[in-house]
């Protein structure tokens, strides 16, 4: 399905009935990477899955968007499907958006729980370095661009560190605003019950970010899951599934439907 925020056209998908849980995707990822998660939630939930702008089958915003505007835009697609309270997923990228829209003072629907997966949000020690890396890569690729060397520009393309290295200008400005965005200090502000999975073997976004989110979330807990890397709900999907059934109380809200189906013969 396809919707218009403020001129840009956003692809989305909505499964299930009842409390709506919206699922925001990570980096390099678009909505079909959590088709799980869907399956898991659908039947005891409204489960919305969408491409941000830029992703998947998203169209791109017109200029650079820094993470702010990501959180602006998250909350306006939200506010389309008018529900007063809403849960969230966030995988990866998508906790940076969680983070900042649970510091916002003033939203139109309540924020009941929260699930990070992986989650980003706590500025890497070696980020200097990383954005020094996509910088030399930038000057390289301008200069091969130019010069028309695809051959050579293919090899860099394929040499380079990072997800960098097919994205237009526009969302290369999206990568960095994204990298380079320590939310740390609004951790403590989130008010709100939050999970938090993690894979052991997480090199990317490393568990001591989890701890540490543990640590600074008021109402937090952070399960850690064995031979899982950034992507746990693939790694370990049974574990996954029986973690996130037990948070959303998915047993427990099956029983009381079968209870008041079971009145009515």
């Amino acid at each position: 399905m396809e919707i218009n925020i403020d001129g840009v056209k956003v692809n989305y998908s909505k499964e299930g009935k009842g409390d709506y849980i919206f699922i925001l995707h990570g980096w390099g990822c678009d909505l079909t990477t959590y088709k799980m998660m869907v399956d898991i939630l659908r039947d005891s939930y409204t489960v919305v899955a969408f491409d941000f702008p830029g992703f998947g089958e998203s169209e791109e915003p017109s200029t650079g968007w820094d993470m702010a505007d990501y959180t602006d835009f998250t909350i306006k697609f939200v506010e389309y499907f008018g529900c007063k309270s809403a849960s969230f997923i966030g995988h990866s990228l998508g906790t940076r958006i969680l983070i900042r829209m649970a510091n916002r003072k003033e939203l139109s629907f309540q924020i009941t729980k929260m699930v990070f997966v992986a989650g980003a949000g706590i500025l890497s020690e070696d980020v200097e370095f990383y954005l020094s890396e996509y910088g030399k890569f930038q000057a390289k690729k301008e200069e091969l661009i130019k010069a028309g060397n695809t051959k050579e520009l293919e090899q860099l393309r394929k040499n380079a560190e990072g997800d960098y290295a097919y994205l237009s200008e526009v969302m290369c400005k999206c990568y960095v605003s994204a990298v380079s965005d320590d939310l740390e200090y609004m951790l403590p502000n989130i008010k709100c019950p939050t999970l938090l999975i993690w894979g052991v073997n997480d090199v990317l976004t490393p568990v001591s970010d989890g701890k540490k989110m543990e640590e600074l979330i008021p109402d937090a807990g952070l399960v850690l899951l064995e031979n899982a890397d950034h992507y746990p709900f693939f790694d370990q999907p049974y574990i996954f599934k029986c973690v996130l059934e037990s948070f959303f109380e998915i047993n427990s809200k099956n029983k009381k439907l079968k209870r008041k189906k079971s009145k009515l013969f």
